[in-house]
């Protein structure tokens, strides 16, 4: 079956779009998935702006809000008939649309409100299902989150079908805008994995990059920038004290926990450590490396193999960090196994939308903390799959 699967991650700089044949010739309780086309969309600046009005810590308002949600359904539904266009793809022979959104926001529980996670994600699917004529699966969290879990993170679920082993420990790492990874036991079950977020990715690192070059710089290309510094071990040490480093899982975060607020205190701490710009961008990176270790050295005794995705996987001294505090680990990517880094998050919401439109339970309790599996995700019918 052809789906397509959406991913806008929380640094707002685009849409990625997969074109995948999910399938039950490889993988692991017969579901697999095979990547025919990918392609990534960029945002254009006055949407980049509009968007980082309504994340923390800006306010923004209900009205701006409430235009984004339906314009991001338009951005959505473009990029996908362009993509189509582009490769040469019948939208009728695509069965459904998969969506994560754009986030806007991770809350805390608030026993006033609401005792669990409170997620948003806009993006709305009925504009997608209309504009492209595909059925359309989104706003997948929120089922989580009712059933007592974090709502986070779901790829998890991606990655056991895709890249468990019946004989090698991997763990699976994002490095996004926050660092995620998931533990897959060697012969184990869906329910043996581990999965949670460890701490900060690109999100604080582009916005420290973004301070420190005046502008100039929009993300530390390679790594270069902190290739140059010294890593502070006090500053180091202290930034490892944060508290959502040191939870326990299951545990979740956003821009609440590494946005730019975050990055404000980390600045104004900097000054008190008298650090140069460059060193401030390698204890940084650091930071991301050693969050990483901690949270794996202190839940998992075994690793024969690391395979990491996200845009940090292009940062080659932040991986050179990863491996040298993994010394016994092999290191590989996504791409060695079929799957572009870039593209392995929209791959895996097409891979979550096939089991909605199933009716098929799609998270992972064990990952998130709920109470029991759920289907996750809403549908938008689209026009090309009923009579009127």
């Amino acid at each position: 079956m052809h789906g397509i699967g959406l991913m806008s991650g929380t640094s707002g700089d685009g849409v990625d779009v997969a074109l995948v044949d999910v399938n039950n010739k490889k993988g692991t309780d017969g579901i697999g998935m095979d990547l025919i086309a990918f392609d990534t969309f960029s945002y254009g600046q006055d949407l980049k702006d509009q968007l980082r009005t309504i994340l923390p810590p800006e306010e923004g308002t209900v009205e701006r809000l409430t235009y984004l949600h339906y314009h991001l359904g338009e951005v959505f539904a473009e990029a996908v008939n362009t993509f189509l266009e582009d490769i040469e793809f019948a939208g009728e022979k695509v069965k459904f649309l998969a969506s994560h959104g754009h986030t806007v926001r991770n809350l805390l529980p608030d026993e006033k409100f609401f005792p669990g996670r409170c997620r948003l994600q806009i993006g709305e699917i009925a504009v997608i299902a209309e504009r492209t004529g595909i059925t359309t699966v989104g706003d997948f969290r929120p089922a989580e989150v009712a059933a007592g879990g974090e709502g986070a993170p779901i790829i998890p679920f991606f990655d056991y079908h895709m890249f468990h082993s019946s004989s090698k420990e991997r763990l699976l790492l994002n490095i996004g805008g926050i660092a995620n990874f998931t533990y897959l036991k060697a012969a184990g079950k869906l329910d043996d994995l581990m999965a949670f977020d460890v701490g900060p990715g690109n999100m604080l690192l582009d916005q420290l990059v973004y301070r420190v070059t005046e502008g100039k710089k929009a993300y530390d290309e390679g790594g270069e920038i902190a290739s140059r510094g010294q890593i502070d071990k006090d500053f180091l040490a202290s930034l490892m004290e944060h508290s959502f480093v040191q939870k326990n899982p299951p545990k979740s975060a956003g821009h609440e926990d590494f946005g730019k607020n975050y990055a404000d205190e980390v600045m104004e701490q900097a000054g008190n450590y008298q650090l140069a710009g460059e060193d401030l961008i390698a204890t940084a990176t650091e930071f991301t490396a050693e969050a990483i270790k901690y949270n794996a050295s202190k839940y998992i005794d075994k690793l024969d193999e690391i395979i990491i995705s996200g845009g940090g996987a292009n940062n080659e001294y932040l991986i050179s960090r990863i491996a040298e505090k993994f010394p016994q680990t092999e290191l590989a990517a996504t791409a060695d196994y079929g799957v572009p880094i870039e593209a392995k998050e929209a791959m895996g919401f097409a891979l979550l939308g096939f089991q909605t439109l199933h009716q098929k339970p799609n998270n992972v309790p064990s990952a998130t903390g709920a109470a029991h599996p759920v289907v996750m995700g809403k549908i938008a019918w689209g026009p090309n799959d009923y009579s009127g």
